[in-house]
């Protein structure tokens, strides 16, 4: 029999950037940090342009998070 250990991790999630589109979240772990971000492009092909135009300033958005 093999023993497991428990560690409890605590980590703090804050929503950096949000819309119907997408969602990026900061994910915050002993000092350091990562972003998440989930995405669903629309049907509709001018809804799904804005996330297109979108895309290339996540850089920024998280940069400054």
């Amino acid at each position: 029999m093999s023993g497991f250990c428990q560690q409890k991790v605590f980590f703090t999630t804050n929503i950096v950037d949000v819309t119907s589109q997408y969602v990026t979240i900061k994910v915050s772990l002993e000092g350091n940090h990562w972003f998440v971000s989930a995405v669903y492009a629309s049907l509709i092909p001018h809804l799904r342009q804005q996330l297109w135009d979108y895309l290339p300033t996540l850089t920024d958005t998280v940069q400054g998070a």
